[in-house]
């Protein structure tokens, strides 16, 4: 669904000389910010992939790429944009590392560059410390001048047989960019926290998750804080089927206007047989027009998927996704969008 969207579609990469070791380019604590993500190299004319080990305990992943411009960018001259990514990672034992990483998009005399350095702390069995920081330079045309941005995170994870949580803060400047990236939004500062107890049943239920989420973020453009807290309960049962009830109180930040966005999510689905898997999921929620002149609203998004495999040979997939969305002030419907496959 490509209507009424703050940011642009995500398109998971699927060509095979890019999905190979793509995972070597994940950084700790990512969260907004995804440095490496290489649907950016759209037309490449050539590519060249190096990766391997230094010894015991260095690792590298790089890639360089020649992306042929399909039209030409507003601002930019030049026809073929040059993508030079470098990862590292050095193992400090057990699962725990320090990492650096570079990357870059020139375009004759503008340029996006990336870089920042990562690690992952292993405290003890049950819990690691991750931290990112990342610093870019850009010069979106010939003749603007350089600006500079970075991203900094910090998180903390513990997980057990019985609990589960997180505790995360993020700071994106506004004016970080990552061309060779995705960056879903700058210039906010997050704090965010979540615990998830699991409680085991009998034979029928044999466990229940609680989730208890709360979020807190200042938009820097507006200094104004938005908010998102979350009650869920998640029923897994002894078949492989799951079944979820979400509530949620939020609030948003777009340009300098406040908006509602709580609302609830019921979903479920599993393998009911050897053959079929179905999975459903309905929200309902206040939201908002994206546009210059946001309005309050709210919308339904209903899905589901079925995949029906009589043979290891055939597998049959079908899908259905309804969205629609309701102006808040005179309950006028402003679209509806069905799709089917």
């Amino acid at each position: 669904v490509d209507v009424n969207l703050r940011y642009g579609l995500f398109f998971p990469e699927k060509r095979p000389f890019f999905l190979e070791g793509s995972e070597n380019f994940n950084l700790s604590a990512s969260g907004t910010v995804q440095v490496v993500h290489t649907r950016t190299i759209v037309n490449p004319l050539v590519g060249l992939k190096v990766s391997g080990k230094i010894g015991d305990k260095s690792r590298i992943a790089s890639i360089y790429a020649i992306d042929e411009l399909l039209s030409p960018e507003p601002g930019r001259s030049g026809t073929q944009a040059h993508f030079p990514i470098l990862r590292y990672k050095y193992a400090l034992g057990d699962d725990s590392f320090v990492g650096a990483i570079l990357t870059g998009r020139e375009l004759n005399s503008s340029f996006n560059r990336v870089v920042g350095t990562d690690a992952s702390i292993r405290m003890t069995a049950s819990s690691t410390l991750d931290a990112q920081a990342l610093f870019s330079q850009s010069k979106p045309t010939d003749i603007a001048d350089p600006t500079n941005g970075q991203s900094i995170s910090l998180k903390y994870n513990y997980g057990t047989r019985d609990l589960d949580y997180v505790i995360w803060t993020n700071k994106i400047s506004q004016d970080f960019s990552s061309e060779t990236g995705y960056v879903t939004r700058t210039g906010i500062l997050s704090f965010n926290a979540y615990a998830r107890p699991k409680f085991y049943q009998g034979d029928f239920l044999p466990r229940v998750d609680v989730l208890l989420q709360t979020n807190g973020a200042r938009d820097e453009l507006s200094n104004l804080w938005e908010t998102s807290n979350e009650v869920a309960v998640t029923n897994i049962f002894s078949g492989g089927q799951n079944a979820r009830f979400s509530y949620f109180h939020s609030t948003e930040i777009f340009l300098g206007e406040q908006f509602r966005t709580d609302g609830f999510l019921i979903s479920g689905g599993g393998q009911f047989t050897k053959e079929i898997n179905l999975s459903l999921q309905y929200r309902r929620a206040n939201a908002i027009f994206f546009s210059a002149t946001p309005y309050q609203g709210r919308g339904s998004r209903a899905t589901a998927s079925l995949v029906f495999q009589p043979w290891s040979q055939l597998e049959i997939n079908s899908s259905i996704t309804y969205v629609d969305f309701f102006r808040s002030s005179d309950n006028k419907r402003i679209y509806e969008y069905p799709i089917g496959r």
